[in-house]
């Protein structure tokens, strides 16, 4: 792992993102597409995060970064008060246990830190959804009025309209045609090797046959 601040895990996040969000080729409005990637990244900064803290090597930056809101603000306080007191029960010449106490601390606040912009983001991403709704109904709603608008909807077509069942028509029938020559072009085989082929073996194909409550007996020799 390569040691990086909260603003180097933002950007190679976000880059990561859209490019795992553009690779799935996902059928949505523009705005869909970025909310998407901003979801994405808001789980790899996380994810980074938690990986440089639990290495040792994350270079976080200070909590005036983080936009605390009050209850954040009173959490990050006590928590800095029971550092102090923590701090406060060693004495001068521990220096050791003094340097191993401050390297804890540094990562408390760095977790307290990451757990607060995580909670920020995801205030953010809810408070985004009803703004992406609405947009998207505005966008539907002018295409639907406009009657000289040719452009295609960026949206998925829905199970029953034309444009779905015709593609799923198209696809079905590349699939059947496909088999059909893989089918034809088996090479020719005898009776004996239909009688030698084991994929289906003949106790199994009995006890199916077996368990129709109108079969009562079964011939021992079934080519």
């Amino acid at each position: 792992l390569v040691p990086m601040n909260a603003a180097q895990v933002a950007a190679l996040s976000q880059i990561q993102a859209q490019a795992i969000v553009h690779a799935r080729k996902t059928n949505g409005t523009p705005q869909q597409v970025q909310t998407q990637i901003q979801l994405q990244a808001q789980a790899l900064v996380h994810a980074h995060t938690q990986a440089q803290i639990a290495a040792g090597i994350y270079k976080g930056d200070a909590s005036k970064d983080v936009k605390m809101n009050s209850a954040q603000q009173q959490e990050c306080a006590a928590l800095k008060a029971k550092q102090k007191r923590e701090k406060g029960v060693l004495k001068p010449d521990q220096a050791t246990e003094m340097a191993q106490m401050d390297h804890v601390h540094k990562q408390q606040l760095e977790e307290l830190n990451a757990t607060f912009r995580k909670q920020n983001a995801a205030s953010a991403a809810a408070a985004a959804k009803p703004a992406a709704s609405i947009s998207t109904a505005m966008v539907s709603s002018s295409s639907m009025s406009s009657s000289m608008d040719d452009s295609p909807l960026d949206a998925a077509p829905s199970a029953t309209s034309p444009q779905f069942l015709a593609k799923l028509h198209s696809t079905l029938n590349g699939f059947w045609t496909d088999q059909l020559h893989q089918i034809q072009s088996l090479p020719p085989s005898t009776e004996q090797d239909f009688k030698t082929h084991n994929d289906l073996p003949l106790a199994r194909i009995k006890r199916i046959m077996k368990s129709d409550e109108d079969v009562r007996m079964i011939s021992a020799e079934a080519p």
